[in-house]
């Protein structure tokens, strides 16, 4: 395997504590720039990445981070490099990633990949003995199988929404049952559960008010102000709880974290559906909230150790997170059309960009044409061996392009900080929600 380092990198500063991130999406973004931060972690290796997560550095994440007197959170001082590797993923053995975490005794695996839980790299990991975070193949089927997941959840007992989404909001004001649309996460060893003590309310909806169809989402926001300790208590006592002494009982022993996708009702919080990893815009919206050290978090549960009170929030600070996406999304779109205005984005305080669907694009001169470099299972760094000058631009390869997300002092603070930063950003055909917290704030 091939890798290299973005940011301040040593072998020394590598060989203590290092993590491996895996998965290509925005919420691996996020997760990759969470354990940055943490003093325990000297290296976080990402595969197979995006081209966000190689420009990690260049685009103010490795610190990244705005001084609490302007609302954001202070810089801290340690920020561990990211490291893109070139691993092959390849199922059903998974045989190069496993060598990979012998090799560069990687201390904790985090797979943020859906399709790759599925396809059972954790059980790999762990049967390897690579302490891992993530679920096991039989208890991602929660997320994998529609099926599944709603025959256990009618064993449980547990109250399903009727309808998959929420009208617009006018429903409410008129009587109607549906409030809104909240993502709980639950951090899991197996064993033992921890909440983390506020919940993101989330737009799903492509469009204003609520219109347009479904995305994979557009926009989240917490804390949720509809979501208190009572309401988290009931949740945990109804949902939760039952779900994971469930999975425990079925021998699926839940080890990672469970996002449970919840609808507001008259008549109290409806399921929706289960996600057995952190998805996107949830992760990109709760992350930079967490008050304290995610590696310990992670660590607790890969280690079958997780205890007391790690999960905290940020009592004092709201984050709101944008989806840019491309025109036409979520049907067909086009890609390849170059972004601009990332650096101005992140001159705004507490803004952070997160990358979902972006990758390099290569101009060759002398040839005058282009080449795009496609992200897929492996991503390789290294650039083109034609000899011909040539240079990068970023471009889109995605429906959901970018998540832009700022923290501030309140949701209306964290909200004009995250459109400021949004209007910053330009591609052809660019498209996002103008309402996301617009309630709230």
């Amino acid at each position: 395997s091939s890798a290299r380092c973005y940011g301040v990198s040593s072998a020394a500063s590598c060989a203590q504590t290092p993590v491996l991130v895996i998965g290509h999406g925005g919420s691996e973004h996020a997760l990759a720039w969470k354990l940055s931060q943490s003093h325990e972690v000297g290296c976080v290796y990402v595969a197979p990445g995006n081209a966000g997560i190689a420009s990690h550095t260049a685009h103010g994440h490795r610190n990244g981070e705005h001084d609490d007197a302007e609302g954001g959170t202070s810089v801290r001082e340690h920020a561990a490099p990211v490291i893109l590797v070139d691993v092959p993923l390849t199922p059903p053995h998974f045989k190069e990633v496993k060598d990979f975490c012998r090799e560069r005794s990687i201390v904790l695996a985090v797979v943020g990949s859906q399709q790759l839980l599925h396809e059972g790299l954790s059980d790999a990991l762990r049967a390897a003995g690579v302490p891992t975070f993530g679920p096991s193949q039989a208890a991602a089927e929660l997320d994998d199988s529609r099926a599944f997941s709603q025959s256990f959840a009618r064993k449980l007992g547990l109250l399903a929404a009727d309808a998959p989404l929420s009208p617009p909001p006018s429903s409410v004001a008129n009587g109607g049952e549906v409030a809104a649309e909240v993502s709980i996460l639950a951090f899991s060893d197996g064993v033992n559960f921890s909440i983390v003590p506020a919940a993101t309310q989330d737009h799903r909806r492509c469009h204003d008010e609520d219109r347009g169809p479904i995305s994979d989402g557009m926009g989240s926001f917490a804390p949720s102000p509809l979501v208190d300790q009572e309401m988290l208590k009931q949740i945990e006592d109804e949902f939760l709880r039952p779900v994971f002494e469930g999975l425990r009982s079925d021998d699926r022993p839940f080890v990672g974290c469970l996002q449970t996708e919840l609808l507001l009702t008259a008549s109290g919080p409806k399921l929706l559906a289960f996600r057995t990893s952190i998805t996107e815009p949830v992760a990109q919206a709760i992350l930079p909230l967490l008050d304290g050290d995610i590696f310990e978090v992670l660590a607790a549960c890969a280690g079958s150790r997780l205890h007391g009170n790690l999960l905290k929030v940020r009592s004092d600070k709201s984050v709101v997170a944008v989806v840019m996406a491309s025109g036409g999304y979520p049907g067909p779109f086009q890609s390849g059309h170059a972004i601009s205005g990332l650096q101005r984005a992140l001159c705004v305080p507490g803004a952070h960009v997160f990358h979902t669907g972006t990758t390099m694009e290569e101009e060759v001169d002398e040839e005058n044409s282009r080449r795009v470099k496609p992200l897929s299972r492996s991503f390789n760094n290294n650039v083109s061996s034609g000899g011909a000058p040539f240079s990068q631009k970023l471009v889109t390869c995605g429906g959901r392009v970018l998540t832009v997300a700022a923290i501030g002092r309140s949701l209306h603070e964290a909200r004009e900080r995250a459109y400021v930063a949004v209007r910053a950003i330009s591609f052809t055909d660019a498209f996002y929600r103008h309402d996301i917290a617009a309630i709230a704030s």
